[in-house]
């Protein structure tokens, strides 16, 4: 038996016919991650399903990530009772990069998987449809079937895929598991953050998290053995990647707007991401808002910077809807006189002079879209409701923010946007309320589902 393999757990080698392979860096390991294993093992006839835990995933180069110990250490709890879940240490027991073809190659030559075998590798769709950028795609194929998961929202093109990669297509087998939106990054910032992670991983996980101090805001010890120091408290996990990790995701913004930029910093900067301005990758387009709606508007900002800059791009249109105004200035509030912002305030106002209080209702709404290099769109909407002061309010934000009062998040129209401090405003914005409902495609970017890169090949 190799020295990767966990003893006793795999049976025979003859009896392995069709093997399936998990990866990642199970940081910690959760039930998503046994449900989808389950599943692939239940709908594939696999004899059993190996979980590979990463050593250091070239999309992570740089990132700090919990000590190898402790992680097989989870895994082995997790998967103990199984008799068709096994864990190999042959992407830990190696130095350099590690890629998923040369991991593959590794277990296929440790389980002994002769031309009788077959490995199954599984994979997002979202990570089908990145697959030509990944290292060696055609060797991936070769080594291994291709287990893909469903994933509400994206649609492989498999015909597409095949004129890429010929003869991919015939490779892959699709399964379709149960959903459970859970994952790693979440569940770190669960325990720093004092909240429950039961029943998102299995009990002995748990146990095993709160004995050892992982992911905690104080000092804790590692089954390796010595300090752990804070992992996040005195810096935010975005300030720590920009420190540590040059190799992280990035997230154009796709907007030269000083102000959308600080609140786009400030609301993303708890994932590990590097949000980028147009100006920090040299890049500088004009996009004519020709939509007739939010979505429209926005949708043609994130694609055009995303082809520009070949990187996930984020874009948002939002403005102001006053219902004594049938929804104006709406969709043309940045742009319906020439000026500044300070003169659209002032040309609201007065269009509202006669107009009374109980009548001054109105709205800030945003619909922010995620492009991807690759085509893949996704769009949200968030409002907060309000009312239009007499006169401008407060120093802070920008736009019409100084008169507009808020009637929402607990507030009963006693302050303006402009005098909240920028932390209640980010909890508040409609900006932010439609940044946050694209959180999941976010994490999976900030975690390596999903990103673009000038530099493809030296990813996966």
């Amino acid at each position: 038996m190799g020295s990767g393999q966990r003893k006793g757990s795999m049976g025979s080698r003859d009896a392995l016919r069709r093997v399936g392979v998990l990866g990642g860096t199970f940081d910690p390991v959760h039930i998503g991650h046994l449900v989808i294993a389950e599943e692939a093992a239940h709908q594939l006839g696999l004899d059993v399903v190996v979980f590979v835990p990463a050593r250091v995933p070239p999309h992570k180069l740089g990132a700090t990530i919990t000590p190898a110990v402790d992680r097989v250490a989870m895994l082995e709890l997790a998967i103990s009772g199984n008799a068709r879940f096994a864990l190999s240490r042959v992407d830990l027991e190696r130095e350099g990069p590690h890629y998923t073809v040369d991991m593959l190659r590794l277990l296929r030559r440790e389980l002994e998987v002769g031309p009788g075998g077959e490995l199954f590798f599984v994979m997002g769709a979202d990570s089908l449809i990145e697959l030509p950028t990944w290292r060696d795609p055609l060797g991936i194929a070769r080594q291994a079937r291709l287990a893909v998961l469903d994933r509400p929202g994206f649609e492989p093109d498999l015909a597409a895929l095949d004129a890429a990669l010929p003869g991919v297509r015939d490779r892959v087998d699709l399964l379709r598991v149960p959903l459970i939106g859970i994952s790693g990054t979440d569940l770190r910032h669960r325990v720093r953050e004092g909240r429950p992670i039961r029943y998102l991983v299995p009990e002995a996980v748990e146990a095993y998290i709160e004995d050892h101090g992982l992911y905690c805001a104080g000092e804790g010890k590692s089954a390796a053995g010595g300090s752990r120091g804070s992992r996040g408290v005195a810096n935010s996990a975005g300030e720590q990647l920009r420190r540590e990790d040059p190799s992280a995701a990035t997230l154009l913004i796709a907007t030269s707007n000083a102000g959308k930029l600080r609140e786009y910093r400030r609301i993303l900067d708890e994932l590990p991401l590097r949000v980028a301005s147009p100006a920090d990758v040299g890049l500088s387009i004009e996009v004519e808002e020709t939509g007739e709606t939010f979505e429209e508007n926005a949708r043609l900002k994130a694609e055009a910077y995303s082809r520009a800059s070949g990187l996930p791009a984020l874009a948002d249109d939002s403005g102001l809807e006053v219902d004594a105004l049938d929804g104006f200035p709406g969709v043309r509030s940045s742009r319906w006189i020439e000026g500044s912002d300070d003169d659209r305030v002032r040309a609201l106002l007065d269009r509202m002079r006669d107009v009374p209080d109980e009548r001054r209702t109105a709205r800030f709404r945003a619909v922010a879209c995620l492009a991807r290099p690759r085509g893949l769109v996704r769009t949200a909407a968030g409002t907060v409701e309000g009312r239009i002061a007499r006169q401008p309010r407060g120093e802070g934000g920008f736009g019409y923010d100084p008169v507009f009062l808020v009637e929402d998040g607990g507030y009963e129209g006693e302050v303006t946007v402009a005098e909240l401090e920028p932390e209640e405003k980010d909890g508040l914005s409609h900006r932010g309320r439609a940044v946050r409902a694209l959180w999941n495609e976010l994490q999976a970017l900030a975690e390596g589902a999903d990103r673009g890169s000038a530099e493809p090949a030296a990813r996966r």
